[in-house]
């Protein structure tokens, strides 16, 4: 969007110009997580101690494998296990009803690492431990976030300058200098963390290394970020002194 407002003579005359750029950008992290979860146990302690065990082993598996991953967790929860049961109370007629049949245990855990270990953070999921794997998720890491953000705004403020010149030539005059820069909220379209799930089929036989190369190169698409950056431009004549 572009913007300008030449203000009376008996003022200094400004020009507000937004500048405005877009560049795509690839996501430099990935973020691997799965739910796991115990068979039906007879008992609430039971439950804990297998789904203790599930976490454990796989935090050792991913600290092996991959020392750099930021790796997290959370509590294990033990829940009651119900069964749906369907009795005949008559000639053609049933009745349902949920009983309880154990106890079964469950957790969350996450790695987050390169994008370019997604295949193998996948592929360590799988072969570690049957639970439900979720899609990868990629996002910025926050250094690159912080580059991205400052190159924007430097290419918002270079693409201000340019519609400014143009105009304030059209008006016939020149810009004597910068005012301000972002006076009003500027515009950011930022980047989401994004889901892509890896499409192939996992033998849950392969060790992992042979997995990663079944999955592939699994990346995140690039997505189009936009900044505009308001700057407000001092005029003056064309022919006269700055």
């Amino acid at each position: 969007m572009l913007r300008g407002v030449v203000e009376p003579s008996h003022v200094p005359p400004t020009l507000l110009v937004e500048g405005t750029v877009e560049r795509e950008v690839e996501p430099d992290r990935v973020t691997i997580a799965a739910q796991l979860r115990s068979g039906v146990a007879t008992e609430p302690s039971e439950a804990l101690e297998a789904t203790l065990a599930a976490r454990s082993s796989l935090r050792d598996v991913l600290a092996v494998r991959h020392p750099s991953a930021a790796v997290s967790d959370t509590a294990v929860r033990v829940e009651r296990h119900m069964v749906e049961r369907k009795e005949r109370t008559g000639p053609g007629t049933t009745e349902t009803q949920w009983v309880h049949a154990g106890y079964i245990g469950w957790c969350r855990v996450a790695a987050g690492a390169d994008a370019a270990d997604a295949a193998g953070l996948v592929a360590t999921f799988v072969v570690a431990d049957d639970g439900s794997l979720e899609s990868p998720v990629f996002t910025l890491s926050p250094a690159l976030e912080r580059t991205v953000s400052l190159e924007l705004d430097c290419e918002a403020i270079r693409d201000a300058h340019r519609r400014a010149e143009a105009m304030a030539e059209a008006a016939g005059c020149r810009i004597a200098g910068i005012l301000s820069i972002g006076e009003s909220p500027r515009r950011d379209e930022g980047i989401e963390p994004r889901a892509f799930a890896a499409r192939a089929g996992y033998d849950a036989m392969a060790v992992a290394d042979d997995l990663t190369a079944l999955i592939g190169e699994l990346r995140p698409e690039p997505v189009r970020v936009m900044r505009s950056v308001p700057v407000r431009f001092l005029l003056v004549p064309a022919d006269g002194d700055s």
